[in-house]
């Protein structure tokens, strides 16, 4: 089990060990790069670790080597990252896609190890931030960024608002996209607090529901005219 902790680097723990290691860094061997770890993602092709830190850029540990390599921001370089705070990261089979705070989207290809950087329309300074990522499984990724939610298209790669055309705007969605997940057909995307959107891969329709507690109802999902569930129910449903 590895674990990012804050300002205490990565923590992995073993079932035959008695207590958790810590991986920290050092200014004088080969180390992670960061003790504030924001993001672990194992690479199914390598078996690597892909780690996102908070100032520290992003480190790929090959763990069999028990060996760093590290990607910095470079401001001057259109080539490298242009944020080192990364929020998340997910793999692909050519390479490793990269949201970071105030550096947009990136791309860091495994054959090359060229990065390409991808900024979301009307973004601007900090605004320009992927703070979470999901495959679509159809040749496009979810992104939530700081000012709403897109797709990023693999081939074109360019990032198109997520609803028939239409940006969502903050006033219709919470702006600040946490992680992602995947609840059966249609897919769910939770936007922090008390609202989630249903999104329709096929139609990008979005679907606005509320959740409203009351007494011992933590989980009361309102649907406007349709019939209110439980949203503990709606989000265990078979993929």
């Amino acid at each position: 089990m590895w674990v990012g902790t804050f300002y205490g680097g990565l923590n992995y723990h073993h079932p035959m060990a008695p207590a958790f290691g810590t991986l920290v860094y050092s200014a004088y061997k080969n180390s992670i790069s960061d003790n504030t770890v924001s993001c672990i993602v194992e690479d199914p092709h390598t078996g690597n670790l892909w780690i996102g830190t908070n100032d520290g850029g992003l480190n790929e540990y090959d763990r069999k080597n028990s060996h760093f390599s590290v990607y910095r921001a470079n401001h001057h370089n259109a080539r490298a990252l242009q944020s080192d705070n990364i929020k998340c990261v997910l793999p692909d089979a050519d390479g490793i896609y990269i949201g970071s705070h105030g550096g947009g989207l990136s791309y860091l290809s495994a054959r090359t190890k060229q990065i390409e950087n991808y900024t979301f329309p009307e973004a601007v300074s900090f605004s320009n931030s992927c703070y979470s990522l999901l495959d679509g499984q159809d040749g496009t990724l979810w992104v939530g960024s700081i000012i709403g939610l897109y797709r990023f298209d693999k081939k074109d790669r360019a990032a198109i608002p997520a609803s028939s055309g239409t940006r969502i705007s903050p006033a219709e969605l919470h702006p600040h996209i946490r992680p992602i997940p995947r609840f059966g057909k249609p897919d769910m995307d939770w936007n922090g607090r008390k609202l989630v959107r249903i999104c329709q891969r096929q139609t990008g329709r979005m679907e606005r529901r509320h959740i409203r507690r009351s007494g011992s109802d933590t989980g009361f999902l309102h649907t406007g005219r349709q019939q209110s569930s439980y949203l503990d129910r709606l989000l265990r449903r078979p993929v």
